[in-house]
């Protein structure tokens, strides 16, 4: 082989590793953000114990402590949106006031309104939030400070399951609801009726004795 074409060879060789080379501190400098650096977002969610109830949730889905975290909207923003009462911008809360510090997996819930009330106000329009916040990365000379945007809206709720899905809370009111008939009942102004059934010793149900009384109030 020609030396002049073994040289240009091992001269592209060269750049080609070092291309790799580069490439790969790359993608391990962004896996090592990934892994290190915070994430704010901002998203709605169905209250699961209140009825009809949407939720604004600010949460840190990242891995690093989010610091001085600020909020701007791409429009205003009702709070306490509910049905029969009037929406008033969003005047306070950690959006308006920002957060000191919020590490990972932490949240802040705000509770929004009704889905009819903030679609009143809100249409089927999307609103950004942009969060920016500062990250205590270990590298120095990485970027500390980080922007999100997240979009929120309610036009997708519509024809959507938001009903109460508080399944101990309902049995209680159920409970509650029982507990008022038997009051009613014990009161004297009903009576009573109660069927024994036992089953014989062949396993067969034997006739039903029937117990009537009447309660009459003391």
């Amino acid at each position: 082989m020609n030396p002049n074409w073994t040289a240009v060879w091992q001269t592209w060789g060269s750049i080609g590793a070092a291309v790799g080379a580069a490439a790969a501190a790359g993608i391990s400098y962004f896996l090592f953000r990934s892994q290190t650096d915070p994430e704010v977002v901002v998203y709605v969610l169905v209250d699961p114990d209140r009825q009809g109830i949407l939720n604004l949730v600010i949460e840190n889905i990242g891995r690093g402590v989010a610091k001085n975290v600020t909020f701007a909207f791409s429009k205003p923003i009702p709070l306490h949106a509910f049905n029969g009462r009037p929406a008033v911008p969003m005047d306070r809360g950690p959006l308006v006031t920002g957060i000191r510090a919020l590490g990972p997996g932490a949240k802040r819930v705000i509770t929004w309104g009704h889905y009819a009330g903030l679609r009143a106000v809100l249409g089927g329009a999307s609103v950004d939030i942009t969060a920016r916040y500062e990250s205590d990365t270990r590298i120095p000379w990485a970027e500390h400070n980080l922007v999100t945007v997240s979009i929120v809206e309610i036009a997708s709720f519509d024809a959507t399951d938001i009903s109460d899905t508080n399944y101990p809370k309902q049995a209680t009111r159920h409970l509650e609801t029982i507990a008022k008939s038997i009051d009613h009942l014990a009161s004297g102004f009903r009576r009573i009726r109660v069927e024994v059934i036992s089953p014989d010793t062949e396993g067969n149900e034997s006739d039903i004795t029937e117990l009537d009384d009447d309660l009459t109030e003391t």
